[in-house]
């Protein structure tokens, strides 16, 4: 019996940024997995070609009612392009937890977003989902 070994990273190969891309506006209503909602919204940092997809920017995240997912934050871009822009923003907080959230974002019509939280546990899979919601975002944000 032959066995097929698959492993998954999130590191992005040849990740440097082939084209800009500028400040974008969310602002999204989520509900969280006890059934609380709760909003996050913010402007994503300009990222300039050649930037390594794998790194960072500082990123603040507003909002109300979930404040492990709100305040000082590191943003990551993801796919981009003229009509879809994708983020993943962490948020690490004492006692080592780290949260994440991601937006899938649309220039026309309704985005996405999720947010996880990283633990530690005997299971194959290393986070929750916390919650999910909508997002409108702004393409054409004031750099």
């Amino acid at each position: 019996m032959n066995l097929l070994l698959l492993a998954f990273q999130t590191v992005i190969t040849g990740a440097n940024l082939a084209q800009p891309i500028p400040p974008t506006d969310y602002s999204c209503r989520l509900e969280a997995v006890d059934g609380a909602r709760f909003t996050l919204s913010g402007r994503t940092p300009p990222f300039p070609v050649g930037f390594d997809a794998n790194a960072s920017l500082p990123a603040q995240i507003g909002g109300e009612g979930m404040p492990e997912l709100i305040g000082e934050a590191r943003i990551s871009p993801g796919h981009a392009s003229d009509y879809f822009r994708e983020f993943q923003l962490s948020t690490y907080r004492p006692g080592g937890r780290h949260y994440r959230v991601s937006l899938m974002l649309r220039r026309d019509g309704t985005s996405v977003a999720y947010a996880t939280i990283f633990v530690e546990n005997d299971r194959r899979i290393p986070y929750d989902y916390l919650a999910a919601g909508l997002c409108t975002s702004n393409f054409d944000s004031a750099g």
